[in-house]
């Protein structure tokens, strides 16, 4: 990834996006609605796996707007920091001159932090973050055997999302670091020792089962 730009442009990039926008709904007799019900911060696994995220995220936007923030860590790689802010927008509703806006917008800021930089991800995060919704957390990645990265972000959220089906490595983020179930015991026993501890925790991997687990429970029903 090539020609981003810098943390302090993400948001004036995003006034000028916001901008353009508007205009060209004014043109075209259509109003355009910015909606923002969630911050949802997406730590990858690596840069291959944006475009797949990215279209998850529009689904999700499709009834959970707001603003998306996808991080692609790449801590073996030159040192550096870029970032790629957007807005999608869906249509709503039917046309005519009752039907109010046509178009809701959110936002999407993907973020490459490189080299000695992804120690820095929660200080780079915390200021996109939009006031006065919450925010949430999907690690979408193995998840760490020991205190990393991830402790930190956490505090930032109320929520974090996991996937133990992605296994568990150790902090370095490559060598693998046995189980992921530990992982995630290990990361809620540290939680009270750092910066917020009242964020919760959900298991994409436990969620999956719930279709079986109803099936199960309903032949004891």
């Amino acid at each position: 990834m090539s020609g981003g730009t810098t943390l302090a442009g993400v948001e004036r990039e995003l006034r000028r996006l916001w901008s353009e926008a508007a205009a060209s709904a004014r043109e075209q007799g259509e109003p355009l609605l910015r909606a923002s019900v969630v911050n949802l911060v997406v730590v990858t696994d690596g840069p291959n796996a944006v475009a797949e995220v990215t279209r998850a995220l529009a689904e999700l936007a499709e009834s959970v707007p707001g603003r998306m923030i996808v991080v692609v860590p790449e801590p073996f790689a030159p040192e550096g920091f870029d970032a790629w802010p957007s807005i999608q927008c869906r249509p709503l509703g039917r046309r005519g001159p009752q039907a109010g806006a046509h178009q809701v917008c959110g936002e999407q800021v993907v973020v490459h932090a490189r080299g000695a930089v992804v120690g820095e991800l929660p200080a780079l995060v915390r200021p996109l973050l939009e006031t006065d919704v919450p925010s949430v957390l999907w690690w979408r990645a193995p998840l760490p055997a020991e205190r990393s990265v991830l402790d930190r972000l956490a505090g930032e959220v109320q929520t974090v999302v996991v996937d133990t089906a992605r296994g568990a490595v150790w902090a370095d983020g490559v060598t693998p670091g046995g189980d992921p179930i530990a992982a995630v015991a290990g990361l809620l026993a540290r939680r009270g020792a750092g910066r917020g501890g009242r964020w919760t925790v959900r298991d994409l991997a436990f969620a999956r089962l719930t279709p079986w687990r109803e099936l199960t429970a309903a032949l004891f029903d």
